[in-house]
């Protein structure tokens, strides 16, 4: 069975340099997503997977916003990306996060196609 993995904003064109960074693994038995969320809370990353879609949100406000920075380089605020990951058991999504680290696993669906046998 073949995974097939596309980020939907890539498929329009859709780029944002403050995306935070994913990995994506297929195993035998499923999928696992590490995505780096430093910075942010568990009560503030959101997930959600409807239609193939798995969607991360994840918001931070800086407390100090009237500073003013030489550089700044780290981004808190709203971040969402979009996974489609195709043939996912939804009951079987599990997510943890670790030191600021968001790892999300997920099972296959069993087989679509079956053998029919005639009588």
């Amino acid at each position: 069975m073949k995974l097939f993995v596309r980020e939907i904003n890539d498929m329009f064109g859709f780029k944002n340099n403050k995306e935070f960074a994913v990995d994506v693994l297929e195993t035998k038995e499923g999928f696992k997503v590490m995505a780096d969320l430093p910075g942010y809370s568990k009560e503030n990353i959101k997930l959600n997977f409807e239609d193939g879609v798995l969607t991360i949100s994840a918001s931070a406000l800086n407390e100090e916003e009237n500073l003013k920075y030489l550089v700044r380089e780290r981004y808190l605020g709203e971040q969402v990306r979009k996974l489609y990951l195709d043939d996912v058991n939804p009951e079987t999504i599990t997510a943890k996060f670790i030191d600021g680290v968001l790892t999300i696993s997920m099972n296959k669906n069993e087989s679509k196609n079956k053998n029919i046998e005639i009588e």
